[in-house]
């Protein structure tokens, strides 16, 4: 059996997940606060025109990089799924271990020739910046080549619930980048070479502190060359791999290649009001992500003991989790953004405005249904699923364009944008209708009912103090408070089944087993 905690729905599994789930929100808001002091370091140092430009060009090697997703999503499952012993899951590790190089010399491939000719050739990127730029893609480029080839060790310590490891790690590779920009601001040239450099550095330090945790504390990942290239392993999961490419190629284009899409349109200040925008977006997504990252294993866990109406279930819970806490930060957000960006870049720039918003409800639409990409992975049978849904995804990109280059602004191919995440969201769910019989219904009656149900309340309160207060750091706070409260009684007095208030009330207690 797999060695460490196992997936439970009782009390010990449920103060693992509060405690789990506190790890990763500690390292979420540390990380966040540290990226916000360094964007608006950033803007300073680079201009609004250079950091649009290193964020347009770091967009395209992350873009490439949706390899590593797709097969780290392959791995993942795998090792959660994977019961033998020590021998089979050394095995299994080192076959993933050698599929991933395999990824890896992709994407440095295609990097280096399709990727470094987009970045000279198609992107709007003023001609006093453009060397730099390059520079900065191929700076990330390398580093998303060396994450590739390391991947499997995170996957590794997700399935064993080591989001310590990670918490600390990411946390200290962020707030080296605040003094690293503040730095910036007094150096004459080389802003964005010195960043990427840096960056790239950084992130690849974070891979091999990971790579020596994972094996200090668990033999069967250490390398073995002659189990690299297991074909047996490969002919396994090659095909999940192969129908993960598709879904993981349209997550990232939904980011990445909207924000090519937004610089080709507006040029590289359009592409900076993106960066900024997208960062709130981006931050609020980590803490609903943070949800299904900590019920993942368990939802494999429960597929696995062949219980998939408890891994369906499981999975609206993360839906609906996910979504919940998704609203409590987007409505003060929403309601206050303004407010939020003269606190924090000194100004309210109204297509920063505009960006932030819409990009907001585009994440809370997205949550709605994100938990049931899990739930698709854990039954193996996946094909149909991103061949529609990624292929929605991905038919996206050419109807944005269009709309936008056809009417000359990159908003409208944002709202497009928007009105394909609700459609996605419900394919998502269709589709699991083969596996489970009213999984659709299910879905409506146990997400979106409880959270609409769960959103007026706060909503209202938020509108309130907004209407009635004049604009200050104040109303602010008291926006974000009340509502905040305000979403926590409704969530769990209108969201939460008497089971999931029955979990919720397990976490906080203390219970033999659990420290």
């Amino acid at each position: 059996m797999i060695p460490g905690p196992q997936p439970g729905d009782g009390p010990t599994g449920a103060a693992r997940v509060t405690v789990n789930g506190i790890i990763t929100w500690t390292r979420i808001v540390g990380v966040l606060i540290a990226r916000l002091v360094t964007t608006r370091l950033l803007l300073e140092a680079m201009g609004i025109e250079g950091y649009g430009a290193y964020f347009a060009a770091v967009s395209v090697a992350l873009l490439i990089g949706f390899l590593t997703a797709a097969m780290q999503s392959t791995s993942l499952r795998a090792i959660a799924l994977e019961t033998g012993g020590e021998a089979a899951q050394s095995r299994l590790f080192n076959a993933l271990l050698g599929l991933h190089l395999l990824v890896a010399l992709a994407i440095l491939g295609i990097g280096a020739s399709l990727g470094l000719w987009f970045v000279n050739a198609a992107l709007s990127i003023p001609a006093e910046v453009s060397d730099a730029a390059a520079f900065a893609f191929l700076c990330i480029l390398v580093a998303t080549t060396f994450g590739a080839v390391l991947a499997p060790y995170e996957a590794f310590l997700q399935s064993r619930e080591r989001f310590a490891v990670f918490a600390v790690l990411d946390l200290l590779g962020a707030w080296l980048m605040v003094p690293v920009s503040y730095w910036l601001t007094t150096l004459q040239t080389g802003r964005i070479e010195t960043f990427a450099l840096i960056s790239a550095g950084a992130a690849m330090a974070t891979a091999l502190a990971g790579v020596a945790v994972a094996l200090r504390d668990y033999p069967a990942t250490r390398p073995r060359p002659r189990l690299l290239f297991d074909a047996s392993v490969l002919r396994r999961h090659g095909a999940i791999f192969s129908w993960t490419l598709v879904g993981s190629l349209s997550a990232v284009a939904r980011t990445q290649g909207l924000t090519i899409i937004v610089n080709v349109i507006g040029g590289p200040v359009a592409s900076a009001a993106f960066a900024v925008g997208n960062q709130i977006a981006a931050a609020v997504g980590q803490f609903a992500t943070s949800i299904r990252t900590v019920l993942a294993p368990r939802i494999y866990g429960r597929e696995a003991q062949g219980d998939r109406d408890r891994m369906l279930g499981l999975a609206f819970t993360a839906c609906k989790i996910s979504t919940l806490v998704a609203l409590a930060l987007a409505v003060p957000l929403i309601v206050e953004m303004p407010a939020v960006l003269r606190l924090w870049l000194g100004q309210a720039d109204t297509t920063i405005l505009f960006v932030a918003i819409v990009l907001l409800i585009n994440q809370v639409i997205d949550q709605t249904s994100a938990g049931t990409g899990i739930a698709h992975m854990a039954t193996g049978r996946i094909a149909r699923y991103q061949l529609v849904a990624g292929g929605v995804s991905l038919v996206m990109l050419p109807v944005a364009y269009w709309t936008g280059a056809t009417t000359g602004d990159f908003r409208d191919a944002l709202v497009v944008a928007v009105a394909f995440t609700a459609l996605v969201a419900v394919v998502r769910v269709r589709l699991f209708d083969v596996h489970v019989g009213g999984a659709t219904r299910r879905w409506l009656r146990e997400t979106w009912a409880p959270v609409l149900a769960a959103l007026l309340p706060p909503l209202a309160v938020a509108l309130a103090i907004e209407a009635s207060l004049p604009a200050s750091v104040g109303r602010l706070v008291l926006v974000t408070g009340a509502s905040g409260v305000v979403l926590l009684l409704s969530a769990y007095l209108l969201g939460l089944t008497s089971d999931e208030k029955t979990q919720v009330r397990a976490m906080f207690r203390r219970t033999p087993g659990t420290k």
